[in-house]
């Protein structure tokens, strides 16, 4: 596969709490931002992007239907970025109330979706919020992304190739869907920090012609490795006991694997800035859009 982006890095894109309603919803009036709790039908934009994001979630149940709603942290949002997204009655979650013995509607799945996004500023009081989720909650999972510039086109052309390369961690086991090639069935999943599914998809392809960015033609080769790990614990004891590194590893692993970087591996500059966020709010960064600014 291709030379990197110089400006490429790893990052968190997505953190999922897995909470008993009550609670969340007494949290998120903690703080101040109940009343921001907005249906997405409110927001053309955001509700066709739930409806394709999480159409796989959807349960069965009459009485207990799928339900998404948000809250906005940024003016004019038009993307699942610098928003909170508030889940009810997946698959996953009447799952967990059964095994439970709870109700189908006790828990409730807040997610900070779209956090690592070259081509979209993200909003410092984000992590501010995030923090306070992670030093109450354990985090459900997370998915840790890298990207990368690649000639090939990602499609079921490549669904053998990526199968192969893939194999240690997908047991071949791959299925291709538009210009994204998917993993959901890992093997020995306790080997590599519990990775419960491997996204290889082209980002250029639906950050322009998704979501309608303007996005250079000299990126048009960009490319995303993406990992979701299931943790049920505190994220930051994970990184003050470096236990992410085991993630980080598994993510080196696999783009090394398929040529998606050097001997040196993956750059992890922006997952350090984040990390080193969540844990001490006084370290300022910022996390602004360079690849629509790039020309």
């Amino acid at each position: 596969m291709g030379k990197k982006e110089q400006k490429y890095s790893a990052g968190i894109d997505s953190y999922r709490f897995v909470i008993p309603k009550a609670m969340a919803l007494k949290f998120l009036k903690k703080l101040e931002l109940y009343a921001k709790l907005r249906a997405t039908t409110r927001n053309q934009q955001v509700q066709t992007y739930c409806k394709d994001k999480f159409k796989s979630l959807k349960s069965e149940s009459e009485k207990y239907p799928f339900k998404v709603r948000y809250i906005s942290l940024k003016r004019g949002v038009k993307s699942l970025s610098n928003t909170i997204l508030f889940l009810e009655n997946t698959k996953e979650l009447h799952s967990i109330a059964r095994k439970n013995k709870k109700k189908l509607d006790f828990y409730v799945m807040i997610v900070f979706a779209g956090l690592h996004q070259p081509s979209k500023d993200i909003q410092s009081e984000v992590f501010k919020i995030l923090k306070a989720f992670v030093r109450r909650f354990k985090t459900y999972s997370f998915d840790l992304a890298y990207d990368f510039d690649e000639p090939k086109s990602v499609d079921y052309k490549l669904k053998d190739w990526f199968g192969i390369q893939s194999h240690k961690w997908s047991g071949g086991n791959i299925i291709s869907v538009g210009k994204s090639l998917y993993g959901n069935h890992i093997i020995e999943r306790s080997r590599y920090f519990n990775l419960s599914r491997i996204l290889l998809y082209d980002k250029y392809h639906k950050q322009k012609h998704y979501h309608k960015e303007r996005i250079p033609d000299r990126f048009a080769q960009w490319k995303r490795l993406e990992l979701t790990f299931e943790l049920k614990g505190k994220f930051l004891q994970s990184i003050e006991n470096e236990s992410i590194n085991e993630a980080i590893s598994v993510l080196d692993d696999m783009a090394k694997s398929i040529g998606a970087v050097g001997l040196i591996g993956i750059n992890i500059e922006l997952l350090a800035k984040q990390c080193q966020m969540l844990m001490d709010l006084r370290h300022r960064y910022t996390f602004e859009a360079w690849i629509k600014e790039a020309s």
